[in-house]
């Protein structure tokens, strides 16, 4: 039997490429959307890096909600 393997990290890292523009067209959306989804399934990086977008990175909406929720996904909580 096949475990499953988390790509949480690379999801993680293609979020942070979109945010970027390292490698592919930068695409704020695409890229939160991909940290989001690192973040929600724990990925702590992922999570540190929506926290930063959320809590007023330049050129993204600020969400002191989102903020908070991503922020103590990094912390571990």
């Amino acid at each position: 039997t096949m475990l499953f393997r988390s790509h949480h990290p690379a999801e993680a890292m293609l979020g942070i490429m979109y945010v970027t523009g390292r490698g592919v067209e930068q695409d704020n959306v695409e890229g939160v959307k991909w940290l989001a989804r690192a973040a929600d399934a724990g990925d702590r990086l992922a999570a540190t890096n929506a926290w930063m977008i959320y809590n007023g990175s330049p050129g993204f909406r600020k969400d002191a909600a989102l903020a908070e929720k991503y922020l103590k996904i990094s912390r571990g909580n």
